[in-house]
């Protein structure tokens, strides 16, 4: 009895020894946030815990450079920019949808892509009201992610013009309980016709001009990769800088905004709203390599299908018709070619890079 009651004791102070390393550290953060002068706080938090337990922790994925032709002309910066732009406070509206928490899967770059477009749907159709909530999980698993890798950004943003994404009904989200993958074959019979599309997408390169960064953002939300360093995890409020530990790998998220007076990006996370501020983060200027891969999307509305001939064949075949259009990006086509929507593996294009991760 005596022994059995010394194991038990035993098992549980090792079970707290995780908990209690992670508060030291969360101090250390702390300490060196002041000692360096940053303006930002370290806490406990969910995805803090994961870290710790390594568990839903970020991917060594990186971004290729595009080529020219996938590059965005930005146009002449906008002499009117203001010093402060919110897109959750824009016209007297809030057009950001509800934060997300992709859990235990490295889901990010389908949740970023999600959270972009989600907000420029809603702009371009002027219904901020709108309760739209698309499926992380139909672009994910139907694009060529997977709950270990991850999956690269630039794959996102080819299926969403390609084929779109439905809505969460279609296919809920589920990878994020268990960090386990479900094929694609589990979305809706009729999601194509219930997919939203986008015209075509760019990379913004600014050439160190923040003002065309800016000057994109008015256009509409940009999808981002950062690179996490261990004390992002662990982000409460304030304006984030590394300060603490080694680089962790990249992350997808939406960029929402900016802040000339204190030099920030607003950005949109997808670690629940029990992470960062109400699940929203502000970062400083060139912190974390945020600038260097910024993707831009242009929403197609959608044309509602004609019931007497709308059948699967039929919406297979407009996946074709995107040949036709002469946009930026017709190089990326060849990506996405099963007749499932789901995305090839062995893609050969030079602009299949992208920042993925937790």
């Amino acid at each position: 009895m005596r022994r059995t009651t010394v194991l038990l004791t035993a098992m549980w102070l090792l079970s707290l020894v995780p908990s209690v390393y992670a508060e030291a550290t969360i101090d250390q953060i702390n300490r060196a946030i002041h000692a360096q002068g940053a303006a930002w706080r370290a806490g406990d938090n969910p995805a803090w815990q994961r870290h710790f337990l390594n568990r839903g922790g970020c991917l060594t994925c990186t971004e290729a450079p595009a080529p020219y032709d996938a590059v965005w002309e930005v146009p002449a910066t906008r002499r009117d920019l203001p010093a402060h732009f919110d897109w959750r406070d824009y016209e007297g509206h809030d057009w950001v949808t509800p934060i997300r928490d992709q859990g235990l899967c490295a889901g990010c770059s389908a949740f970023g892509a999600v959270a972009a477009l989600e907000t420029q749907i809603l702009w371009d159709e002027q219904e901020p009201a709108l309760d739209l909530d698309l499926s992380e999980q139909h672009l994910f698993s139907c694009s060529g992610g997977d709950c270990q890798s991850g999956m690269l950004m630039s794959l996102a943003m080819i299926y969403l013009r390609q084929s779109g994404v439905p809505d969460e009904d279609c296919f809920p989200y589920q990878s994020g309980a268990s960090g386990a993958d479900f094929p694609c074959e589990g979305t809706c019979a009729d999601w194509q016709n219930r997919a939203y599309r986008i015209k075509s997408w760019n990379w913004v390169y600014h050439f160190g001009d923040f003002d065309k960064i800016k000057s994109a953002l008015l256009e509409g939300p940009l999808y981002c990769y950062i690179t996490v360093y261990e004390d992002f995890f662990a982000y409460t409020e304030g304006v984030y800088e590394h300060t603490y530990g080694s680089g962790g790998g990249g992350h997808g998220v939406a960029i929402i905004g900016w802040d000339d007076a204190e030099q920030y990006w607003i950005g949109k996370n997808s670690w629940s709203d029990a992470w960062g501020e109400d699940g929203f983060f502000r970062i400083r200027w060139g912190q974390a390599d945020i600038e260097s891969y910024m993707g831009r999307m242009v929403y197609e509305p959608a044309t509602p299908p004609d019931d007497d001939t709308a059948d699967d064949d039929d919406d297979d075949n407009d996946d074709n018709d995107d040949n036709d259009d002469n946009d930026n990006n017709d190089n990326d086509d060849n990506d996405i070619g099963d007749d499932d929507g789901q995305a090839n593996d062995d893609d050969d294009d030079d602009d299949d890079g992208g920042g993925c991760g937790c």
